[in-house]
């Protein structure tokens, strides 16, 4: 299928970076012929919008307009943002990209492939991210609120995908992520596992509801893990056996069953070997060693770099539009951009062997400090934790500035490669 540009025009990175894009597309059920504004124009554009760095819908089509020579009139591409037809069709071909890479991620992208514990499933980190009102944005009492979106973070694969909207009520400024949380339905919560596959989600302190997350793990094998609040009571039930030798478990001082809200759940209470911070985390997992909960909860990190790449480095700080529907078709279009970045760091990695070795580089000294720190406490790193320090979390700035200054470049592909690795190796 052709971008909106035309076949004849089209540069070796548009190819490479739209392709599943397009693809998705070809595979949904909900696209519409349309003369004034095709789906796939407004897939692209949306998209383009995410990269360009511009934080106006009309500072981006003008600039669409002087480098690309593609006019679209304001008011055709905010009228199109209002369409729930088209916003149900984006959220479809965004679920298909998140299929894609959870379906092609290498057993080394994956941190949690060698736990054999945790083969059994599927592990997600959850969070509420806002960014600044749209301009003109309905005032409350003289007063304009930020807007808000739950998203979901593959922890295993790295896709990223929206959960919902954040409500707002009379003068509340945030819904509370809890409040988000309870309206998601079971089938959202288990992203399409098949039956007898479980789940796990990993949410920070806010989303604690002993009774909600017992709930779903005796009627929908749903698990959670979490932080425990500083104010907590935490009614001991009891202290719990575990392997202290064990690798997983390095950094763990105790294993208990507590009782919170009348019910039961398993509380680790860990010391890093890095730092010396003590943390409690709870859960309702029953079949993994305790070290695995505080390190499944360390990982939650990853979902705040997510955010970065889409908040910071993208400029996505600000919504496109006033209506429901528009501020929905943002934020998923910012998982879209954010997964497209990840197929084609992924495909380069893959079919040009290009890593981005400053980036490696950083990490491996990171991983040689905490070691070293870790052995002057007396202490070890888990072969968990190291897996984690050692994966890459989000796109870096040199690799987002070259997709977004080589998208409508036409020099050979192989001449934009080399510009990248120069790149990549400072």
């Amino acid at each position: 299928m052709s971008s909106f540009f035309g076949t004849h025009t089209l540069s070796p990175l548009h190819d490479r970076f739209f392709d599943p894009l397009y693809e998705a597309y070809e595979k949904a059920e909900r696209g519409r012929s349309c003369t004034s504004l095709p789906d796939t124009d407004l897939l692209e554009i949306g998209i383009r919008r995410c990269l360009s760095g511009e934080r106006t819908g009309r500072g981006f089509l003008a600039q669409l307009e002087d480098c690309c020579d593609r006019r679209v009139a304001p008011s055709l591409f905010f009228e199109s943002l209002k369409s729930q037809r088209r916003c149900r069709l984006i959220g479809e071909v965004s679920q298909s990209i998140c299929d894609t890479i959870d379906r092609t991620c290498a057993t080394g992208h994956d941190p949690f492939a060698t736990v054999a514990s945790l083969s059994p499933y599927d592990i997600y980190a959850g969070d509420g991210h806002y960014v600044e009102h749209a301009s003109h944005d309905v005032r409350i009492d003289e007063k304009v609120f930020a807007t808000g979106d739950m998203f979901g973070l593959n922890l295993r694969s790295h896709s990223m995908f929206l959960l919902t909207h954040a409500l707002r009520g009379g003068t509340r400024k945030r819904e509370h992520d809890m409040h988000a949380l309870k309206r998601l339905s079971v089938e959202t919560l288990r992203q399409q596992a098949p039956c007898g596959r479980q789940v796990i989600w990993v949410w920070d302190r806010a989303c604690i509801d002993a009774n909600f997350w017992t709930k779903l793990k005796m009627q929908h094998g749903v698990y959670f893990v979490s932080r425990a609040k500083d104010n907590m009571c935490l009614d001991s039930l009891g202290h719990l056996p575990y392997d202290a030798s064990h690798p997983d478990n390095a950094g763990v001082t105790g294993f208990e069953l507590v009782s919170v809200a009348n019910q039961a759940l398993r509380c680790v209470y860990y010391t890093c070997p890095v730092n010396g911070s003590e943390y409690t985390f709870l859960s309702t997992l029953t079949t993994v060693e305790p070290g695995i909960i505080a390190h499944l909860y360390r990982a939650r990190w990853d979902i705040e770099k997510a955010f970065e790449v889409t908040k910071r480095k993208l400029n996505e700080s600000k919504s496109w539009g006033t209506t429901q529907t528009a501020k929905t078709i943002h934020a998923q279009m910012r998982a879209l951009a954010f997964n497209l970045l990840l197929l084609l760091e992924r495909r380069l990695e893959k079919e040009h062997d290009i890593t981005d070795a400053s980036e490696q580089n950083r990490r491996k000294k990171r991983m040689n400090d905490d070691l070293a720190l870790s052995i002057h406490r007396g202490s070890a790193l888990a072969p968990l934790a190291r897996a984690l320090i050692c994966r890459v979390t989000q796109r870096t700035l040199p690799f987002i500035r070259w997709v977004r200054n080589n998208l409508d470049n036409h020099r050979l592909w192989e001449d934009t490669l080399d510009r990248l690795k120069g790149r990549l190796a400072c």
